[in-house]
């Protein structure tokens, strides 16, 4: 339907203290592909990845929803981060909530300039391939980092 993401990915039944990803375009694919490494290696991983489908309108019903449940929130774009897809998905989070109370990471593309080459290529210079998804949920997972929900706090890190 419309608007509406789909699920693609995911290594548990539980819905709550999850690392959501939500990805759009073949940053969907990779992220998929991260997360399945990841718990490849961490089986006990708590991870799912939606393909958002579309960026306008945005599934806001769902984000909405996997936001309060998630232990942290990973946006994944082949865009840039100033504006994209991961600023609408903080936005729509924001504007209901008046705040985001889970650690919230985004990937794209930093705004600087990228040179020529394969996508491959590309994706790794911008740090936006299977290698620096797999870095993120590390990031998003890691007890060290977040032993708890931050309390009243905004966290977004990218």
């Amino acid at each position: 339907p419309l608007g509406k993401s789909r699920l693609i990915y995911s290594s548990t039944s539980s819905d709550d203290d999850c690392v959501v990803i939500y990805a759009i375009g073949f940053s969907a694919y990779i992220a998929k592909v991260a997360a399945e490494e990841f718990v490849r290696d961490n089986p006990n991983s708590k991870i799912k990845v939606y393909d958002a489908r579309f960026i306008k309108p945005l599934d806001n019903e769902l984000i909405l929803k996997e936001v309060k449940r998630a232990r942290s929130f990973i946006s994944v774009e082949e865009n840039v981060l100033a504006g994209g897809f991961g600023s609408a998905v903080l936005e729509c989070i924001i504007d209901a909530n008046k705040t985001c109370e889970v650690p919230f990471y985004r990937l794209g593309i930093e705004d600087r300039f990228i040179d020529h080459g394969t996508q491959a290529e590309l994706r790794s210079e911008a740090n936006i391939d299977v290698k620096a998804v797999y870095e993120e949920i590390k990031k998003a997972i890691g007890k060290e980092i977040w032993v708890q929900r931050p309390q009243n706090q905004s966290q977004i890190h990218h």
